[in-house]
């Protein structure tokens, strides 16, 4: 027997994703629980999303990169087989696979019987088939997918107008739609290696990962933990074990006694360090592939820097001193001079 604990540790945080997300299509592909976890992310809070009927007809001469399509049995594409979902044009094919006609799942309401002229849907107004609509199919109906292509933002952005859903995060949210914080200009972020180790029994929601399907930027980002696998025939996505991705430098192999990166201190996989990696390797992970951390958590991982809880943002000059969850930074708004102190 000569298990890595590392796999060990890998495997059950897979186990503990798959149960909260449960359903038998999760047990069999992790690309499945990924794919749910990212639609709730991003549409599981949406109001008043407009039907495809609703939004304005597209006359830009682009194809559609995703139709609606319906698809059940064994190697079902969608969520809920003949309900339909989002996938990727030109792959709706095969037995018990048929492309989808109903309007208000395209944009502008403009299906590919729309384009018909001998069709009682045909819509002259129509002059191309519109995109895939999967912010309304899932927030009316929970609908996803695991074979859309990703819409590009100004796409999305048009899909969902009217409704509580915000560009810079690219969901749909009930907070004020405000700009993610900007990690690349904060002073003094440590890396993993340089904060403390946490030993609170409690496993990281996030695992750095290398990924070109999940990440934005470079290859590596944080996403959910368990989640950084590859389906099968996929290649170049694993788990990075860099100690200064993970807080404390207590990253997956850490842990491993027969590794050469043991650390004895570390008694659990550290936070996955997204703040540092965006800063050192301009890389985030892409809408929904990384689980949101709480306050409190953040601000150990901006231990040291710049960072104004208050803001959610990096304001000012480094403060001096060493590294620790309590780092005073002065903060003057106007005639008031106030004292942030980072305890969440």
């Amino acid at each position: 027997m000569c298990a890595r604990l590392s796999s060990i540790v890998s495997s059950c945080l897979v186990l503990q994703v798959l149960q909260v997300l449960g359903g038998h299509h999760e047990a069999q592909k992790p690309t499945y629980a990924l794919e749910r976890a990212r639609f709730k992310y991003q549409f599981g809070k949406c109001k008043g999303v407009k039907s495809g009927l609703n939004l304005p007809k597209v006359h830009d001469g682009a194809a559609p990169i995703n139709v609606v399509c319906a698809s059940w049995g064994d190697g079902a594409k969608c969520s809920s087989g003949r309900s339909g979902c989002c996938v990727k044009a030109g792959t709706c094919v095969g037995n018990k696979t048929r492309i989808g006609d109903y309007k208000p799942y395209y944009e502008g309401g403009c299906s590919p019987d729309s384009l018909d002229s001998s069709h009682e849907d045909y819509d002259p107004g129509c002059t191309q088939i519109g995109e895939c609509h999967p912010g309304y199919m899932y927030a009316t109906r929970q609908l996803f997918t695991v074979t859309m292509l990703d819409i590009p933002r100004a796409t999305l952005d048009r899909l969902m107008a009217g409704s509580n859903w915000c560009t810079h995060t690219q969901r749909c949210q009930d907070e004020p739609c405000t700009p993610p914080p900007n990690y690349a200009s904060c002073n003094g972020l440590q890396s993993g290696v340089n904060l403390p180790k946490v030993n609170d029994g409690v496993g990281p929601l996030n695992e750095a990962c290398h990924s070109r399907k999940h990440c934005d930027g470079s290859i590596i980002c944080c996403v959910t933990a368990g989640m950084c696998q590859p389906e099968e025939g996929e290649r170049g996505i694993f788990v990075h074990n860099s100690k200064a991705y993970y807080e404390g430098g207590c990253s997956p192999t850490s842990l491993d006694k027969d590794d050469e990166a043991y650390d004895p201190d570390c008694r659990q996989v550290g936070e996955c360090h997204y703040p540092y990696i965006e800063k050192t390797r301009n890389s985030t992970a892409k809408p929904g592939a990384m689980t949101p951390l709480s306050a409190f958590a953040l601000n150990r991982l901006m231990a040291g820097s710049n960072w104004n809880s208050g803001v959610r943002q990096c304001i000012g000059e480094q403060p001096a001193g060493e590294v620790s969850y309590s780092s005073p930074l002065g903060v003057s708004l106007g005639f008031m001079s106030l004292m942030v102190t980072f305890w969440g």
